[in-house]
């Protein structure tokens, strides 16, 4: 923000914003590495073309952040990223606590967006959970983009996936329901094919069975893979 205030001229913003400004915030560097240090960002305050002042703020991490994020390596999410308009002590500090693979600083919405491209175009699938409006670019290019429920409204526009609870724990529900349902696909897709290769393999040769028994076994294997399919109703109860 820029504007006069009781005669003065003010800006409030970051150093992106201080620099694009003309505004030097050199004065200020001892006093900005203690704060990166400590884990915190900054908002500067320029007054009449001059940095005044320091406001130190601090994103209150989830307390139940790094567990999830060890549940998650251990279901197979090989790599874990954040992407945050922070700079890069900041981000350090806080890719160090929860133990984070790696971790992208000073990013735009664009920025964020660019990353999760250069990952798919690495071969990655790439799922990206976000709540800010900054972050609907990169839901809206990431393979699965995860908006949480008190999100800004167009992050539920631009994801795939809507937690309609606050809590992280559902991410990890919905990973566990997904890697069960692609789990079950499989399962049933062995059941019938298995069952008719075994039916065809009687009925060629010699007619070891009868075309009506063969019948038998390949409408069987569909009504045993649609009720393996209903096995997740019966874990609910």
């Amino acid at each position: 923000m820029e504007g006069r205030v009781n005669g003065y001229y003010v800006h409030v913003g970051n150093e992106r914003f201080m620099r694009e400004s003309n505004i030097s915030v050199r004065k200020t560097a001892l006093d900005r590495a203690a704060l990166d240090e400590q884990g915190c960002s900054c908002v500067y305050i320029a007054v009449d073309g001059a940095v005044a002042g320091l406001v130190p703020y601090a994103d209150e991490v989830r307390a139940e952040s790094r567990s999830i994020l060890q549940r998650l390596h251990v279901l197979g999410v090989r790599n874990s990223i954040m992407l945050t308009g922070d700079n890069a002590v900041v981000a350090r500090a806080v890719g160090k606590r929860l133990g984070l693979t790696r971790q992208f600083a000073d990013m735009l919405p664009a920025d964020k967006a660019t990353v999760i491209q250069d990952l798919q175009r690495s071969g990655h699938v790439v799922a990206m959970v976000g709540d800010g409006i900054n972050d609907s670019p990169a839901l809206s290019y990431a393979d699965v983009g995860i908006a949480m429920k008190h999100g800004a409204e167009v992050t539920h526009e631009s994801a795939h996936v809507v937690l309609m609870e606050d809590s992280l724990w559902k991410l990890v529900k919905a990973v566990e329901i997904s890697k069960g349902t692609i789990g079950l696909i499989k399962q049933n897709y062995a059941i019938v094919a298995g069952m008719n290769t075994v039916a065809l393999a009687l009925a060629l040769p010699s007619g070891l069975i009868s075309p009506v028994f063969t019948a038998m076994i390949s409408n069987g294997s569909a009504i045993l893979a649609s009720l393996n399919g209903l096995r997740p109703l019966l874990w609910q109860r």
